[in-house]
């Protein structure tokens, strides 16, 4: 479930210096790490491995399908937060793409920039396939089946934390598995 700004947040509204970070940090360059996994099955389980943890947040099932166009591309993942405290992610970036920002995709499928996605207190937020997601704009390496792509994420409080996505088949998608 994603939770949006709101009046009602609990984390009140975000300080100006948070807004500057958050505008200004949409756009890092950089290079790929590529591996070698090539079945569904393989697929399966190095998104089932990508855990990560910082401070109280783990970033677990983050995947990345391959495109469809070469101007695009989804990355897609679940926060969980084990803390008391409420975090906030305010931006992500990967040097393997010109740039890159979270979206909302609305119901009428038109699409706008997502200011931040809050992760609640003993709770959870996920970017997940035909809702929201990360968007990679203009892919600087060719985001094809097997290849890892690494991802930076940024919370207000936990800090940096930097992931690798496996790029896997739609039909992984397809199947249930997101």
């Amino acid at each position: 479930m994603l939770a949006r700004c709101s009046k009602r947040d609990p984390l009140g509204p975000l300080p100006a210096t948070v807004m500057a970070v958050l505008l200004g940090s949409l756009f890092v360059f950089g290079q790929l790490v590529p591996i070698a996994v090539t079945s569904d099955a393989g697929m399966a389980a190095a998104a089932g491995r990508a855990s990560n943890r910082v401070g109280n947040l783990t970033v677990v099932r983050a995947f990345l399908p391959q495109p469809a166009s070469p101007n695009v591309a989804s990355v897609y993942l679940t926060v969980r937060n084990s803390g008391s405290r409420a975090d906030v992610l305010v931006a992500a970036s990967t040097p393997d793409a010109l740039a890159s920002m979270l979206m909302i995709e609305k119901p009428d499928g038109s699409m706008a920039m997502l200011a931040y996605l809050r992760i609640p207190a003993h709770g959870q937020a996920s970017l997940v396939p035909g809702q929201d997601h990360l968007m990679l704009e203009v892919p600087r390496t060719n985001m094809k089946v097997g290849r890892r792509v690494p991802v930076t994420l940024r919370f207000l409080h936990a800090g940096t934390l930097t992931i690798t996505v496996p790029v896997v088949p739609l039909s992984w998608i397809e199947k249930g598995n997101s």
